[in-house]
């Protein structure tokens, strides 16, 4: 596992995470952490749960050099994004649909004052 001990430290500190905070992302003691960043292999489960939460294969996790890579959004990344999306969306929406409506309503006030507009030049005013 040539990088996984530097990767994990990497990671730690790339999404601004205490060794505590890490582990608990995944149900792990601090001390484990610690203990991975010196050298000690994690089970595999918990490489697959690393893996899959930064968005990496467990090639890149455990062999590659992240450090020398273009960092990659985290699924929570990921997630954020979605629902930033799906909220601008929802504001172009509702912003879209008030003016249908406002559209609507000068239509019938344009009806309105062209009955009226009519009415005065049936009258020769």
């Amino acid at each position: 596992m040539i990088n996984l001990a530097n990767n994990i430290k990497f990671l730690r500190d790339l999404n601004n995470l205490s060794q505590y905070g890490f582990a608990k992302l995944f149900n792990l003691t601090r001390g484990k952490v610690a203990s991975y960043e010196v050298g000690t292999e994690p089970a595999l489960k918990t490489l697959v749960a690393m893996a899959k939460h930064f968005n990496l294969t467990l090639d890149e996790l455990i062999t590659a050099d992240l450090s020398t890579m273009a960092p990659r959004p985290s699924e929570a990344q990921l997630a954020q994004e979605r629902l930033a999306e799906e909220t601008k969306w929802e504001r172009v929406t509702a912003e879209l649909e008030l003016l249908r409506k406002e559209n609507a309503e000068l239509k019938k006030d344009k009806a309105h004052l062209q009955a009226w507009l009519d009415q005065i030049m049936k009258r020769g005013l």
